[in-house]
C-alpha cells in the first residue's frame, strides 16, 4: 500500500498516460488538452449575431449542426427539454436553412453558462459578457448585432433574478 490516495491516482494518472503514448501516439499534453476540450463545450460568439434567430435557435441549430450533438445531449447540456430542443430546431431551420460559418475570432463562450434556468438564454448570456468578461453594453449591443436598450434590460434582469 502506498503513502497517500493522491500518490496511487498520481501513479494510475502516469500509467494511463504512458499507454495512451505507447499505444495511440497520444503525447501527454494532447492527452490533457483533448480532456479539456471535451470537458467545455463552447459556442462561438459570432453564432448569436443572426438576428432572424432568438439566442436559443442559433444555440441549438450550431450544437446539432456543427458539433453533431443530439437532441437529447443539447437537451442535457442546457437543462431543457429534449422534445423543446427538437422544436426549437425544427424553427431555427425555417428561419436559417444553411449550416453556420462561424468566425471564431470574436471570442466564444462556455455552454456551462446557460445551465442556470432562472435565466433566460439571453439573460445568461448577456450576464456573462457583462460580469464575467466585463463588457460594456454598448458594445455587446454592437458584437450581438442588437439594440443597446435590448442589452441594458437582459442585463439587469439577469443581475436582478441572480440576486433572488
Amino acid at each position: 500500500m502506498s503513502d497517500s490516495p493522491q500518490k496511487d491516482a498520481l501513479n494510475i494518472l502516469q500509467l494511463l498516460l504512458e499507454h495512451l503514448q505507447n499505444q495511440y501516439n497520444v503525447c501527454p499534453e494532447e492527452a490533457l488538452r483533448l480532456i479539456k476540450e471535451k470537458e467545455e463545450l463552447v459556442v462561438p460568439l459570432s453564432v448569436f449575431e443572426r438576428y432572424e434567430l432568438t439566442f436559443l435557435e442559433a444555440l441549438v441549430k450550431y450544437l446539432h449542426e456543427n458539433q453533431n450533438m443530439r437532441f437529447s445531449g443539447i437537451a442535457k447540456a442546457l437543462n431543457k427539454n429534449p422534445v423543446s430542443i427538437w422544436g426549437c430546431y425544427k424553427k431555427s431551420k425555417t428561419k436559417h436553412p444553411n449550416q453556420f460559418s462561424p468566425d471564431l475570432s470574436k471570442g466564444d463562450v462556455p455552454v456551462a453558462i446557460f445551465i442556470n434556468r432562472n435565466l433566460t438564454i439571453s439573460e445568461a448570456l448577456v450576464h456573462y459578457l457583462s460580469q464575467q468578461k466585463k463588457m460594456r453594453h454598448v458594445d455587446i449591443a454592437q458584437l450581438l448585432h442588437r439594440d443597446s436598450r435590448t442589452i441594458w434590460s437582459l442585463a439587469k434582469r439577469a443581475l436582478k433574478k441572480n440576486e433572488q
